[in-house]
């Protein structure tokens, strides 16, 4: 099996976990968003393209899934994707404290962006509180869970894709 298609069912398969993560599972209030974790992983293991091109499938899946204002999450996980791609070729992929670094990051550009395109967010929301209970919180959750996932999806990567 390709990667393409081992990237699009990992994703199928976040994309139901992250569904039906029970509230009981709920770390410090909040909830991770798996998707953006593996849209981090695959742009920095693969490059630009596969970061846009998954960013852009996770975010549309996203919106489809969990409404709101369409399109609010392709265009951040697409945004997402891309700039993390462009920074695959400067780091050696085996550095997996760079994934949850960047991971990390990622989760606080994402929920804030989140909130500038959010209109009914924009001038509800006092973001240094956000910002203190929810986004760092699931900043730190993130890049944990990436620290653990990233080097068992560079190894499939590695292997040309195939899953045993």
């Amino acid at each position: 099996m390709g990667r393409f298609f081992v990237y699009l069912l990992l994703m199928m398969l976040t994309l139901i976990i992250q569904l039906v993560i029970p509230p009981s599972l709920v770390f410090l209030g909040v909830k991770p968003d798996l998707l953006l974790i593996l849209v981090v992983i695959i742009a920095l293991i693969r490059g630009r393209k596969y970061g846009s091109g998954f960013g852009f499938i996770a975010g549309s899946l996203q919106d489809l899934f969990l409404g709101g204002f369409f399109g609010v999450f392709t265009v951040i996980k697409t945004f997402i994707g891309i700039v993390v791609g462009l920074i695959e070729g400067n780091f050696f992929k085996e550095q997996y404290i760079i994934a949850t670094l960047l991971i990390f990051a990622a989760t606080i550009v994402n929920e804030t962006l989140l909130i500038l395109l959010s209109e009914n967010l924009l001038f509800t929301v006092n973001y240094w509180v956000v910002l203190c209970n929810l986004i760092l919180p699931e900043a730190v959750l993130n890049g944990l869970i990436g620290l653990i996932v990233y080097p068992i999806i560079y190894r499939i990567d590695n292997s040309g894709g195939q899953l045993l």
